[in-house]
């Protein structure tokens, strides 16, 4: 018997011209449909439910198809959108609801947009990232629903029904489903707000509620400190290492968040007496260690924070600890970016030093084209280091072509690699130029 080709996914010459991010994100195209709507979604490997669109999911849909009268309603706001299934099934049954959609993933954004764009959705739904509805504060919905993701924590979870009911309007409806065993946070969480449940529904695996704003929702969730980040803080942890010491806040769901990992050490093992100074580019910043490692070691040589990658979480508790630890004040920018090609969008002068932790799932990213946009960024002699597991750094050091290593450290299955940006040459006359290899 042969063996099933297989077969590769196909964009339209309109999807592929409005994608923002490498085509190997995107692994699968499914259909779905909606109370008689037929859609199609695109699906990432490296995003929850990556194969299918998840049982929670469309619980959560068929419950609000049999129960919510969503043609009373003019606008709608999915939290945690992921890739728009839940978003854009509505809209395309209801085409003058005004969706937005919300996450903390920017490659879930940039794919939520394209499959909108794949279900002919153009007008009234907006994606963009957030933690939620933290701020949405002088923003109301008619509705509000939300796959909640199990591994959020039991403060965010409670946070988030707390803010659901705060942003409903008078005669809103919010409806969320979670996993079974959490849905004893979500029911205390509701009561807490003074909200009436309208409908709940439980498969073995998770349960539905449907409920009102509250006659307590206008009291805050939390105290109202100055950040939105207070539901997300885990602890504040001191830590050392090569004899510089520093105290953060750590979050939920991000890693190195009470030990430093081996990566995380070998990359402070390599900026340890090196000559770092200028602007700094971190991508995928995690908890805000090497940030605040440099900021500790070198004093005030950084002169400019650059926190870049997908998770916003990540880019907003590493400016938090920086402003925490700091009391001159520094210069820092955010850019939530779906992966780190994006980073070709950031103008302005050139960084000095990029400090580049590869996604876990790098294995699916291309690294042919990455070379020439750290290049483009990257100052005359400036430094690249880049530091994770042993085999995505051996794909990405393959093709960067105009770096040269000064120093590569291993460990444990982890490496470390600072590279030099090489001098640029001008360009060969004909007559010089040397045979291909």
């Amino acid at each position: 018997m042969k063996k099933k080709k297989k077969q590769s996914l196909v964009l339209s010459k309109k999807n592929s011209a409005s994608l923002s991010i490498p085509k190997t994100l995107i692994n699968k195209e499914i259909p779905f449909r909606f109370q008689g709507e037929n859609l199609r979604f695109y699906l990432s490997q490296s995003l929850f439910s990556s194969f299918d669109i998840d049982r929670g999911t469309r619980l959560l849909l068929k419950t609000i198809a049999q129960h919510v009268d969503i043609s009373s309603y003019e606008t709608c706001a999915d939290v945690g959108c992921g890739i728009g299934v839940l978003g854009l099934s509505v809209k395309k049954k209801y085409p003058h609801l005004q969706v937005t959609g919300i996450d903390r993933d920017a490659l879930a954004v940039s794919i939520s947009r394209l499959n909108a764009t794949l279900n002919n959705v153009k007008d009234g739904v907006c994606y963009k990232g957030g933690l939620g509805l933290e701020n949405a504060e002088n923003e109301n919905f008619d509705m509000i629903i939300s796959n909640i993701p199990a591994k959020a924590g039991n403060p965010v979870i409670r946070s988030m029904i707390a803010r659901f009911c705060r942003s409903l309007n008078e005669k809103g409806c919010a409806a969320c489903v979670i996993i079974q065993n959490l849905k004893g946070i979500v029911e205390d969480a509701i009561a807490a707000c003074g909200s009436e449940i309208l409908y709940t529904e439980e498969t073995k695996d998770y349960k539905v509620f449907h409920f009102t704003k509250g006659k307590n929702s206008s009291t805050p969730a939390v105290p109202d400190d100055g950040t939105t980040l207070r539901p997300y803080i885990r602890d504040n942890v001191s830590f050392e290492y090569h004899e510089t010491a520093y105290t953060l806040d750590t979050v939920f769901n991000i890693p190195d968040f009470d030990t430093l990992s081996y990566g995380t050490r070998i990359a402070m093992d390599i900026l340890y007496r090196e000559h770092i100074a200028g602007r700094i580019l971190i991508w995928r910043p995690g908890q805000g260690h090497i940030p605040l490692f440099l900021r500790e070691y070198y004093n005030k040589s950084v002169t400019q924070y650059i926190l870049a990658g997908r998770d916003l979480l990540e880019l907003e508790i590493s400016r938090h600890n920086l402003l925490t630890n700091d009391n001159v004040g520094v210069s820092i920018f955010l850019h939530h970016f779906p992966t780190v090609h994006s980073l070709s969008e950031i103008c302005g002068e050139p960084v000095n030093h990029i400090i580049y932790f590869p996604e876990a799932d790098s294995a699916v990213t291309p690294y042919d084209d990455l070379s020439p946009i750290l290049e483009n960024i990257l100052a005359p002699d400036g430094s690249l280091l880049v530091t994770g597991k042993s085999t995505p750094l051996y794909r990405i050091n393959k093709h960067l072509r105009h770096f040269s290593v000064v120093k590569d450290k291993k460990y444990q299955g982890y490496r470390g690699l600072l590279l030099r940006k090489k001098p640029s040459r001008p360009p060969s006359t004909p007559h010089h130029a040397s045979p291909l290899s």
